[in-house]
């Protein structure tokens, strides 16, 4: 909706293959005539608008990452013998805590898939990434299945995350099945009450999953990601293709959970808005390295690296009276990861600028 008030001269609303309402941009702004589109305006995250909250109380780190490193090597020439990497990850260290919300923010490509990926065994990384107090393999893949009950991912898309051949029921109950979890009668139940959980009914546990809306598939991805109750789920760009309605419901939803049964999580995104209407702390990420990080009020009230300003400043803002400040072009050719083998990127110190709000330079 943001880019729709900065771009658009006219506006179509529809809902279920109908128009509900068209009209001039700033007319449908300021005052829109349709329930369903006061309700999509309304839903619109906006930052700043979750004003000050106080900070969480310490608690003990369910994962932690030590100067995490992931490289993927370029070959070339005749012998295909490795020329170049791909820097993807270099020097990344951070805690996530108990019950919190931590945000991984920056432009595609920055890196934060990529460790999101190590996280859960995906590629292999150097370092050390340590989860409930169990140290990951730097293979990734030889991680014990106890290691792996305590992490959990949710992807972006919903409909490609689950398998269309398989029952709700049998999605929701297969990382129980894996781990020799309870009875089939057990596993049933416990999938019975994870739908709930989510808003869903258990009469829907044998439909399959073409049959629900993307907000519901995005809610029964997240009921299998509860399944083994984790210390710990990663939320990568989880609600960017939901439209602002579903996606402010799913953040109500992801919000309840860790009230509910403490589990932190790692959200990963590139809509700032969203981020500081969910998170706790927040990194920010640039060219696979931590330039800013600190609780959610110090980056974003108080950002200090020239990234991370221009990043809060790109920010499309749902109004369409509002001017955007000009802004200087950048120059040159955009940086790239991709460095030759022996050489590499310049590796960032952070400093501490006060109240553990660590600013790189």
């Amino acid at each position: 909706m943001g880019v729709v008030a900065e771009m658009a001269d006219r506006v179509i609303v529809m809902k279920s293959g109908r128009m509900v309402e068209e009209a001039r941009v700033t007319d449908l702004f300021a005052a829109p005539q349709a329930t369903y589109t006061r309700d999509l305006l309304a839903a619109v995250p906006r930052m700043g608008q979750r004003g000050a909250v106080p900070a969480p109380a310490p608690s003990d780190a369910v994962a932690t990452l030590s100067d995490v490193v992931v490289r993927f090597p370029i070959k070339g020439g005749m012998l295909g013998r490795t020329t170049a990497q791909v820097h993807a990850v270099e020097h990344v260290s951070f805690d996530i805590r108990k019950g919190e919300t931590f945000a991984l923010v920056g432009e595609s490509g920055c890196g934060k898939s990529t460790i999101a990926k190590a996280m859960v065994g995906l590629v292999p990384h150097q370092g050390r990434i340590e989860i409930g107090g169990q140290t990951l393999s730097s293979l990734g893949h030889d991680a014990p299945k106890s290691l792996r009950r305590k992490v959990q991912m949710v992807f972006q898309d919903p409909m490609a995350a689950l398998d269309p051949r398989m029952r709700v029921g049998e999605l929701i109950t297969e990382p129980l099945l894996i781990h020799g979890i309870g009875t089939a009668n057990d596993r049933r139940d416990a999938a019975a009450e994870l739908m709930r959980r989510v808003g869903l009914s258990q009469d829907q546990l044998d439909r399959y999953p073409h049959e629900f809306s993307g907000g519901q598939r995005q809610r029964i991805c997240i009921a299998r990601a509860l399944a083994l109750k984790p210390d710990l789920i990663i939320a990568d760009e989880s609600v960017s293709a939901l439209d602002v309605s579903v996606q402010a419901r799913v953040l109500a939803l992801l919000k309840e959970l860790q009230d509910e049964m403490g589990v932190a999580f790692l959200f990963i995104s590139h809509d700032m808005a969203v981020v500081d209407s969910i998170s706790d702390r927040v990194a920010v990420m640039y060219l696979g390295q931590i330039v800013e990080m600190g609780r959610r009020a110090q980056v974003f009230g108080n950002p200090q690296h020239p990234y991370t300003q221009r990043l809060i400043e790109a920010v499309p803002v749902p109004d369409p009276t509002h001017r955007r400040a000009p802004s200087a072009r950048l120059g040159g050719d955009i940086p790239s990861p991709v460095h030759p083998i022996g050489s590499g990127p310049d590796r960032v110190a952070l400093r501490d600028i006060g109240g553990g709000h660590l600013v790189a330079g």
